[in-house]
This record gives structure tokens, C-alpha cells and sequence, in this order.
């Protein structure tokens, strides 16, 4: 059969698309992606072979004919099925390379129910492929070997690169677009910062994720150490996935790359944004040059771009085994994987990752944890299959000066201070961290009510509730207010009241917390927003702690054996303490607290441990 005479694409022929598919698979192989050479060469056969069933008369017809007209079952076999005829077992050296490309042909249509079409259908595939030479099977061992397939590496690596290809040679898109342009941006980053102090270097966080980019690690690193470049530094010019817990902070980790790293240059072949919102959230960035910001989310979509920051739901339901998987799981297989936040994750989310990123090492990628906490119980989780290396980079800065409250959050404590800083002329830049919206509105209406104290545009509320347009406005306005970056000069006043919302990521430097507990992790994490950098006095309190919550919060929400520990610990700091500062040692402790042994009878790790247990 010369396939130069059968069209696969009415514009195509069999030959012009498969070469299409060779190409895609050249571009991922320049780019060191596909280092097996054995997974090389069988999908180059399958590349070869996965349209050639489409040969057939009647598939001819409809392919060629002016008139759209649908599949018709009673005339066609899909082609995929056809095309494991046309592969003939003596071409290979051994049984298992012959029955994975035809697996990776059979299955190359997620649509199609291959088992079904072998058994019933064997009068009409006869039939179709009457005018050809080709090759026949056993069909019952023919099934049982393709079933035997599905769980083997290989098969799922070249499964995964033949959809990969497919769909990008016929999207018309790059398979892969280089990562050839992050070390230099770094570079440049610290360069800019030495002009402005000329002692400025990279810190021995970002040094050491430099040094262990052919690792996986587990970075334990305080607030304010520059984790985002410790972790880009990681990736180096490889191909990465940046995971967070939230929209909020990966709007925020998008564009803080994309505009303080890269300079907004070449975004459209650089760097991707991945989460339900994406689409909505890029057509409002002004200035992103890109002309079809459609076409940009697209190729973000089919995991194509250098670095995509992303949630986990994008990344992570691999672990369902959905048909087709093997292409999201294959692309990770060459990937490294940078997970920040991990400390958000409820113990079901905890489970999906953990399970998921076993699954991504046993497949060859590479992971990152980069943190700043991490509790044992986690860490032995994560590092029951995948061989890490850990290290933790202490921090002496002293930032906190925190009072313990076993009492509910107070709007009446937050409106004292207010007013006492406003007439002292102090820094006055408050935040209130609430576990719920309903209780952020109820502080917020409280405090609305004093009109006397606080003027009009000093009191703001931001929770995931507001429209798409007005979180947008508000996420600016916070960190307008209250960005790392903004100067210390004249005293401010305002107050903020949110939710864990603007726990993770978003780079804020409050003056003063207030924060209700919802387990060990989340507050130092909310602690990271005030005096984020270390630059303020910590001779007065600066993080109030409010301990009691309500107890309907307990079970599915918070976790009431983490939130009982976390609420022990922190009593516990506080009877023992004569100054209420919190060194970065004194939480490293606490946390550890937290071991898997403590833990092993907990509601979380029951939940954990049946999640787990069904994905395996």
C-alpha cells in the first residue's frame, strides 16, 4: 500500500500527516526530552502506523466528499482498530515492542472501545481491509496482551508521546517550545539588584536549588527568603510545572514572573497560566502583548509552553486513569515539578498529590517541594517512594512578636489598636485573617459601624466571593497598600479583612495580624504577611492569635485532631515564654509536634489513608 495515495485529512494524505507526527517527535527529542532510545524508536513506529486505517473505502469517501457527513457504524470500524492490521509482528526483535505499538494505535482515539470492536465487529473489519496485505492475530490473545499493556511503562510513554504528537501536528502547533531563556533572566534579575546594593548575591537557598537541579528536594525555607527564585533556579532550562493550592497565588505567581523576571517579553512562547479561570483572568491583564489570547491558553492547555503555573486539579487527575491520560502523565515523565504551599492541601488533596507525584517520579520526572513549613507527618509522606533530598535554611531575622487569645477573634481588639496607632502617629497597616467568609463579613460589618475611627476608604474586605473583575481590582489594591515592596515611610492607616485567600503567595507586609487559628501551618503561614521582611520594631506585639473558633468548623473543614495539637502548641509556647517573640526555631519546633506517630489514629490520616488506598 503506498499511503501517499490515501488522504488521512482532506488536505493531507496518510503520509504528509504522519510525517507531521515525526517532526513533533524530532522537536521533543532536539530538546533531550526522550533520552530512551528503545521509547524513541517504538513511537516512531507508531507514529508511522496510526492512521493506516484510514485507507480504507469508506473512510475515503467521507474524507474526500464536499458534504460533512458523520461516522457510520454500520459501514466503518474506526481507524485506529484497522490500523493494528497493517503492523507486522516479525518486523521486531520481540514480542512486548510489537504488542506496545499496536496498543499505542489501537488506543490513540480516546473515544473508541477497542475490546468491543475486535470482538464483535470482525465481519465488517475483514471487509475493509479486503484490498490490502495485512496481518492477522489471535483476538483473544491479542486482548489479553493490549490489557496487559496498560499498566506497563513504556506502553505509557509511548502512548502519551503518539497523543502528544497527534494532537499537536494536527492543531498545526509546537509539540515543545524551549526553555532557553530562565537562567540568563535570572541572571539579569540579580544583576539589577546589584545595582541598586552591590553586595547582592544569590542566598544559600537559592544557591543550594542551583546545585540540586538533577535531584528531588525538599527546601524548608522562612517567609522572605526568596523561594520563587530558589525554585526557578531549580528548574533551570528544563521543562516546569509551578503547583499552588489557590487562583489568587497563581494570578500572583504569574505575573510576578512574568513581569519582574521576564519583562513581559516572549510571553506567548514562555510562560503559562493554567487554572478554570485563566482564560478570563489573562483577556484582563492590559499589558499582555499577545494578540489571541484564545490561541495563548490554548497551547497553556495542551502543556506545551517551557513553564506553566497551575492548580493541582489541572495537573494532577492523571491519578483517575481517564482515557488518554498518558499524555498528561508522559509530558510530566520529562518535567520537574515545583510544589509550593503544601501546607494548604486537606488530607483528601494531600492524598491526590502525594499519590501523583509518586507516580510522575516512578515515570522519570523530577520534583521540588520548596516550603516555609512543612509538618513530619507530611514529610514522611512524601518521601515514603520518592527518594528526596532535604535540607532546611534557617532564618535569624526576628519578625514576630505574637500574644496567644484563647478566646474568639474580636473586632473590638482590632478597633483598640486602630485607634491607639492613629493617635500615636504609628504604622498602622492591619490585617484580619478569618477561616470562613461569613466570619469576615460579620468583623467587617462590625467594624463599619465606627465611623468615627475609621474614615471612608480605610476599611477594605477581600474572599473569594467577589466577581472575577472585583477580586482582580481588590488583589491590586491589597497589594498596593501593602506590598513588600512599598516604601516605609509615612505611617498608613487601613485594615484589611480576608480569608486564607491571601495566605499563600501574595506578597504582603502587614504591620499588625490578627488571625483566628485554623491549624499550626496555616497560621505561620498568615504570620509571613506581617513584617514580612523583617524591617520593622518588635518591642510591642504585632500577631494576635484568637484560638477559639466555631465548633461547627470542626470535621470537614478543619480538621479537629490538627487544629486540638495546634492549639496545645501554641498555648504551650505561651505559658513557657517570657518575651512573646516567635524565632523561626521556636515554630520549627512546635511543628514537630506534628509526627506521623501522633497523628496515626487521626480522622486525617484515616482520610488520607483511604484515598491513597483507592487510587492504588
Amino acid at each position: 500500500m503506498n499511503i501517499e495515495d490515501y488522504l488521512a485529512k482532506p488536505d493531507q494524505t496518510i503520509k504528509q500527516h504522519s510525517d507531521k507526527l515525526q517532526q513533533c517527535l524530532k522537536t521533543l527529542t532536539d530538546l533531550n526530552y526522550i533520552q530512551d532510545k528503545r521509547q524513541l524508536y517504538l513511537t516512531q513506529e507508531a507514529c508511522k502506523y496510526h492512521d493506516y486505517g484510514k485507507a480504507n473505502e469508506e473512510f475515503q469517501k467521507r474524507v474526500s466528499s464536499k458534504k460533512k457527513s458523520k461516522f457510520d457504524h454500520s459501514k466503518e470500524v474506526p481507524h485506529s482498530i484497522l490500523s493494528m492490521y497493517f503492523i507486522n509482528p516479525d518486523d521486531y526483535e520481540n514480542e512486548e515492542d510489537y504488542y506496545i505499538i499496536v496498543y499505542a494505535v489501537a488506543f490513540h482515539h480516546v473515544h473508541v472501545n477497542v475490546y468491543d470492536e475486535l470482538k464483535k465487529n470482525q465481519t465488517l473489519i475483514k471487509k475493509l481491509l479486503e484490498p490490502f496485505e495485512v496481518y492477522k492475530f489471535n483476538i483473544p490473545l491479542m486482548l489479553s496482551e493490549l490489557y496487559d499493556m496498560r499498566n506497563k511503562r513504556d506502553s505509557i510513554i509511548v502512548k502519551g508521546l503518539l497523543h502528544k504528537c497527534d494532537y499537536c501536528a494536527s492543531a498545526g502547533e509546537p509539540a515543545e517550545l524551549p526553555n532557553n531563556f530562565l537562567p540568563a533572566a535570572l541572571t539579569a534579575l540579580l544583576t539589577s539588584w546589584q545595582q541598586k546594593n552591590a553586595s547582592a548575591n544569590w542566598n544559600e537557598l537559592q544557591n543550594y536549588c542551583k546545585e540540586k537541579q538533577n535531584s528531588n528536594i525538599i527546601a524548608i525555607a522562612a517567609t522572605g527568603m526568596g523561594k520563587t527564585e530558589a525554585a526557578l533556579h531549580w528548574l533551570g532550562n528544563g521543562k516546569g510545572f509551578f503547583v499552588l493550592p489557590l487562583r489568587t497565588a497563581i494570578n500572583a505567581m504569574y505575573n510576578r514572573i512574568r513581569l519582574d523576571i521576564l519583562h513581559n517579553k516572549n510571553i506567548s512562547e514562555r510562560l503559562a497560566l493554567l487554572h478554570s479561570e485563566s482564560a478570563e483572568f489573562l483577556a484582563y491583564q492590559e499589558d499582555l502583548d499577545i494578540e489571541r489570547i484564545t490561541d495563548y491558553n490554548d497551547l497553556g492547555r495542551k502543556y506545551s509552553l517551557p513553564l506553566t503555573i497551575t492548580t493541582m486539579d489541572q495537573l494532577f487527575d492523571f491519578v483517575f486513569r481517564y482515557s488518554g491520560y498518558e499524555l498528561k502523565l508522559t509530558t510530566l515523565s520529562y518535567s520537574k515539578i515545583i510544589v509550593d504551599e503544601i501546607q494548604m492541601y486537606n488530607a483528601e488533596l494531600l492524598a491526590y498529590l502525594v499519590y501523583g507525584l509518586e507516580q510522575i517520579y516512578a515515570m522519570g520526572g523530577k520534583i521540588a517541594i520548596i516550603t516555609a513549613t512543612l509538618m513530619p507527618f507530611v514529610r514522611d509522606k512524601l518521601s515514603a517512594k520518592i527518594p528526596f533530598e532535604m535540607q532546611t535554611f534557617p532564618s535569624d531575622k526576628k519578625r514576630h512578636n505574637v500574644k496567644v487569645i484563647d478566646e474568639k477573634l474580636s473586632s473590638a481588639d482590632i478597633l483598640n489598636l486602630y485607634e491607639k496607632n492613629k493617635k500615636s502617629g504609628k504604622r498602622n497597616k492591619i490585617l484580619v485573617i478569618c477561616n470562613t467568609i461569613k466570619k469576615a463579613q460579620e468583623i467587617y460589618r462590625e467594624l463599619e459601624n465606627v465611623s468615627d475611627i475609621l474614615l471612608p476608604g480605610e476599611l477594605h474586605m477581600l474572599h473569594s466571593r467577589y466577581i472575577r473583575m472585583e477580586r482582580e481590582q481588590l488583589e491590586s489594591e491589597i497589594r498596593d497598600f501593602a506590598g513588600s515592596r512599598t516604601e516605609l515611610g509615612t505611617p498608613e492607616n487601613g485594615i484589611w479583612i480576608s480569608t486564607s485567600l491571601v495566605e499563600a503567595s501574595l506578597d504582603l507586609d502587614f504591620d499588625y495580624l490578627f488571625t483566628e487559628l485554623q491549624d499550626l501551618n496555616s497560621v505561620f503561614q498568615r504570620m509571613g504577611r506581617c513584617n514580612r521582611l523583617a524591617l520593622k520594631p518588635i518591642d510591642e506585639v504585632n500577631c494576635y492569635i484568637y484560638l477559639q473558633i466555631e465548633s461547627t468548623l470542626l470535621g470537614d473543614f478543619i480538621d479537629a485532631d490538627i487544629y486540638a495539637l495546634s492549639k496545645e502548641q501554641l498555648l504551650a509556647f505561651a505559658a513557657e515564654q517570657n518575651e512573646n517573640l516567635m524565632t523561626e526555631d521556636d515554630k520549627t519546633n512546635m511543628l514537630e509536634a506534628f509526627s506521623t506517630e501522633r497523628l496515626r489514629n487521626s480522622n486525617y490520616m484515616r482520610v488520607y489513608k483511604d484515598i491513597y488506598d483507592d487510587l492504588e
